[in-house]
């Protein structure tokens, strides 16, 4: 069974109890993640995400960037997670070994250090737009 399919099956069976709960108190019930990585889902593909891409996630663990993770699954691609340190010195690193097809950050300071870098300036995306699109398009 996938990883996306088994989240699937908890929330039929166990929707409303905790599925992450955060140090700081926030959490998601296994029917809102479910939910919540679906429409992520949708935007990934609606990015040109595909089956296969990998996809950077440069974030402390919050919700969205956890999110991100069962999303990205979900279109069948590969998660590649990133210190949400990271500094200008790893990134031929990161190219070399995973090539990401985007890059999701958190800071405007991950944001200008991926930009600064011609092969990821056009791959970068701010994790709070997916997660606006995505509590927009649920609220429609």
């Amino acid at each position: 069974m996938r990883l996306e399919a088994a989240l699937d099956a908890a929330a039929a069976r166990r929707g409303e109890h905790p599925a992450l709960v955060l140090a700081n108190g926030d959490s998601l019930s296994f029917a809102q993640l479910a939910t919540r990585s679906r429409q992520f889902a949708s935007q990934l593909i609606a990015t040109g995400i595909h089956a296969g891409d990998r996809v950077a996630i440069v974030s402390r663990h919050d919700l969205d960037a956890l999110t991100l993770f069962w999303a990205v699954l979900r279109v069948g691609g590969i998660v590649v997670w990133l210190n949400d340190d990271a500094r200008a010195s790893d990134l031929p690193d990161v190219r070399h070994n995973s090539d990401p097809a985007a890059v999701f950050v958190q800071t405007d300071k991950q944001r200008k250090l991926f930009d600064a870098t011609p092969a990821y300036a056009s791959r970068v995306r701010p994790l709070a737009d997916l997660a606006t699109t995505a509590s927009h398009d649920s609220a429609a």
